[in-house]
Formats: C-alpha cells, sequence, structure tokens
C-alpha cells in the first residue's frame, strides 16, 4: 500500500508544539484514510542546522513512505 509522508519543519526558535503545528497535525490526521495514509513528521529540531538536516535525512531514509 502506498503512503506519504508529511515532513514539517518549523522554525528554529520554534516547536513541533507550536499552534500552527498542532493545527496542521490536526489537520493532516483527518485527511489520512486507510487507504490514503499520511505519516505526520515534525522533529524537535536540534540547535545545529546540520544535524538537524541529518536527523530529517535518517527519518525520511527510514520511513515505509512512497520515495
Amino acid at each position: 500500500m502506498s503512503s506519504t509522508l508529511l515532513v514539517y519543519l518549523h522554525g528554529f526558535r520554534s516547536s513541533p508544539r507550536s499552534s500552527k503545528a498542532v493545527m496542521t497535525e490536526q489537520a493532516i490526521a483527518a485527511l489520512s484514510t486507510p487507504t490514503n495514509p499520511i505519516e505526520w513528521y515534525c522533529p524537535q529540531l536540534l540547535a545545529s542546522p546540520k544535524d538537524s538536516m541529518e536527523m530529517v535525512t535518517h527519518h525520511i531514509n527510514q520511513s515505509n513512505a512512497d520515495q
């Protein structure tokens, strides 16, 4: 079954619990269905942009979503 990975990158001074991130997560959950699943990924970004990108890239590569 195909699936979609949606990666939401908030600002470096923001968080995955910001109002925009939470509202977006809820909207994605409402759109996700058993036949069209959407995996939501909104990590807490690290202080280092380089380390953050490595973390996000690792998650994308480990995901079962279509690539």
